[in-house]
C-alpha cells in the first residue's frame, strides 16, 4: 500500500523503497570501511613512533656507553 509521507511530493514505491535502502546500507558499509582504513593508519603511525623511539634510544645507550 502506498502512502505519502509528509514533506515530500511524491508517493514511494516499494520499489524505491528497496533501493533506498540499499543505498543506506551501501553508505554505512563505506563508512565503516573508511573508518577501519583511518584506525589501522593509526595503528602504523604508533607502531612506526615506537620503532623509531627505540632506535634512539639505542643510539643515546650506545653513545653514553661510549663516553664512559
Amino acid at each position: 500500500m502506498r502512502v505519502r509521507i509528509p514533506g515530500t511530493t511524491h508517493i514511494p514505491t516499494p520499489a524505491w523503497m528497496e533501493k533506498k535502502k540499499k543505498m543506506k546500507e551501501q553508505e554505512e558499509e563505506e563508512q565503516e570501511e573508511q573508518e577501519q582504513v583511518g584506525q589501522e593508519k593509526e595503528e602504523q603511525e604508533e607502531e612506526n613512533k615506537k620503532k623509531n623511539d627505540n632506535k634512539k634510544n639505542k643510539k643515546n645507550k650506545n653513545k653514553n656507553n661510549k663516553e664512559q
